[in-house]
């Protein structure tokens, strides 16, 4: 009758013994004050509390994963539907200010009215890309507007002197002031449309960098998770079986000294 307990519970001193190992680096973060917590939970409320820690990590991180994931969406977004093409109509509308200045010089040079009429037309393209712009980045009317007024007042001088110059009615006394007006107002038209273009082109870049920097923050705090888990779940299984196995052993003890 003896003999039968005392080989069941030597294996459980056994065990036992194992634990004594990891319970140096554990007892080092405060192991004591687990099996205290434990001591008070019964068993099925121990065995419940692995799993509960599991959901719990696992639940943490699947959430944060979908926060970082939808904020990048949320990047990306932006990326596709306002940085993208708000810096592609600022370009166009870069090389469309170029051809205009080009336009009007050939219609001095050759007389002919049909090239004001082009670039009548591409101004028009131009104001339509400010505009779209302003729809596209609201942020940015305000920058737009101010480019918009003065490539107006470039556009309207400069067609005043072609104009004038093709139908010979231009005072010459006037010709070298208003093409130094004219041009004044281009040299400006393009310093604030290229401060534009160098502002959308750091959203886009920026845009890029964000997503690039929550991915690895992603990353990063995957690994932390994945850490802070492990180890509570290391510190709660051995707790439990630390409390269960002086349990047998304080059973196993009263049996031998029966």
């Amino acid at each position: 009758m003896d003999e039968t307990p005392i080989l069941v519970f030597t294996d459980s001193r056994d065990s036992a013994a194992s634990l004594r190992c990891p319970a140096v680096f554990i007892s080092f973060f405060g192991w004591d004050i687990a099996v205290v917590f434990f001591r008070n939970l019964s068993v099925k409320w121990k065995i419940y509390f692995i799993a509960i820690v599991s959901i719990l990590g696992f639940g943490g991180y699947l959430g944060f994963n979908v926060w970082v994931n939808m904020e990048n969406g949320k990047l990306l977004a932006s990326l596709h539907d306002v940085y993208s093409p708000v810096l592609e109509k600022a370009k166009l509308a870069n090389i469309n200010l170029e051809r205009i200045d080009e336009s009007l010089g050939v219609a001095v040079m050759i007389a002919e009215a049909d090239f004001i009429d082009n670039a009548k037309s591409t101004a028009d393209s131009i104001n339509k890309l400010f505009n779209e712009i302003t729809i596209l980045d609201p942020s940015s009317a305000g920058q737009i507007n101010t480019l918009q007024k003065t490539f107006g007042e470039y556009f309207a001088a400069t067609v005043g002197i072609t104009e004038d110059m093709i139908s010979e009615d231009a005072d010459l006394s006037e010709i070298a002031a208003r093409s130094q007006n004219k041009q004044e107002l281009l040299d400006k038209t393009k310093e604030l449309l290229a401060a534009y273009i160098k502002y959308a082109d750091a959203k886009f870049t920026d845009s890029i960098s964000q997503a690039n920097a929550n991915s690895q923050l992603m990353l990063n705090s995957g690994f932390a998770i994945w850490g802070v888990c492990i180890f509570i779940m290391a510190i709660t299984v051995y707790a439990i079986a630390r409390i269960i196995i002086n349990n047998i052993n304080k059973v196993s003890s009263s049996l031998d000294t029966m």
